[in-house]
């Protein structure tokens, strides 16, 4: 059977470790731009899905967002049982925003993103993702470094996003944005039973002292903490999650409750995550449960 030619032959190739790389063929470039921060193109990839790349690395693609962003905001969502008040840091192309807004619940979100750029991209060529979210009355959004604004804000809220593209936990530098003083700050504007929740690429297999340091920087700040993972496709990892807590020890819910949660709150059903869903992540491999310790 004749294999049918690629629309183009531009290749974007990521390094995912020493001796592995991954690529995608892009069929069209909607957008590309350098901004005050950062390079930003918007691309039609060869399966027809469209991708937000950032500096060249991807972020989101519309075939498999939800896999991503419905873990990332439901789970922290699911644990507050009723988050009124959230503050996303790191707008990109809105997804994290419209998966809360989900919630009947929500009463404002408040976005900060330093790159105005981003967001007036993402809404002109890619507005599937944010689905109007950007425009909802519920939505606030400040052009602010996060550093800045965690520093002056002066609101509680229930639970924090934390969507600033962390990459992984193993690189030597990652820590530079996310140190202590960063989370105390952080951890001082979250309500009592308040959560936040943030990206820390792929859980090392063999034990990393490295990585286990940056997640004890954690365990110095909040009460407990919870390791959880999604399979990406268009991102070719295993990306994690991991979920703090300010005052409650995190334990995993009985899946009726969440059950029940769920029907009562979401206003739009997820693609991707159920209470089934929600008990598996909790339960991840032992690899990851020893560094929960």
């Amino acid at each position: 059977m004749p294999i049918e030619k690629a629309s183009s032959n531009i290749w974007l190739t990521e390094y995912l470790s020493e001796g592995e790389i991954y690529q995608y063929l892009i069929s069209k470039i909607l957008l590309q731009e350098q901004s005050d921060y950062q390079n930003i193109c918007i691309v039609e990839l060869e399966n027809k899905s469209k991708a937000l790349i950032l500096n060249n690395v991807l972020q989101s693609s519309t075939a498999d967002s939800h896999m991503y962003y419905e873990p990332f905001i439901h789970v922290p969502f699911i644990h507050n049982q009723n988050p009124e008040n959230i503050l996303i840091l790191g707008a990109g192309d809105g997804s994290s925003a419209r998966e809360a807004l989900k919630w009947k619940c929500v009463k404002k979100i408040k976005i900060v993103e330093i790159d105005k750029a981003v967001i007036t991209s993402c809404m002109a060529h890619i507005p599937e993702m944010s689905k109007g979210c950007f425009k909802n009355s519920k939505v606030k959004i400040d052009y602010l470094d996060a550093r800045i604004f965690i520093k002056q804000d002066e609101q509680k809220y229930d639970v924090i996003i934390y969507d600033l593209n962390l990459k992984t936990l193993e690189k030597s530098n990652l820590l530079g944005r996310i140190d202590k003083e960063f989370l105390l700050d952080c951890q001082s504007l979250l309500k009592k039973n308040g959560y936040m929740c943030l990206e820390i690429g792929e859980v090392p297999y063999q034990r990393n002292e490295l990585f286990l340091s940056k997640l004890n920087v954690f365990k110095s700040v909040f009460r407990s903490l919870k390791i959880f993972s999604s399979w990406v496709p268009s991102r070719c990892k295993n990306i994690s999650f991991v979920l703090l807590s300010k005052d409650k020890i995190i334990e995993t819910i009985p899946i009726y409750d969440v059950n029940l949660l769920l029907e009562k709150q979401l206003l739009d059903e997820p693609s991707f995550l159920n209470a089934r869903t929600y008990i598996g992540l909790m339960n991840p491999a032992i690899f990851i449960q020893d560094y929960e310790k």
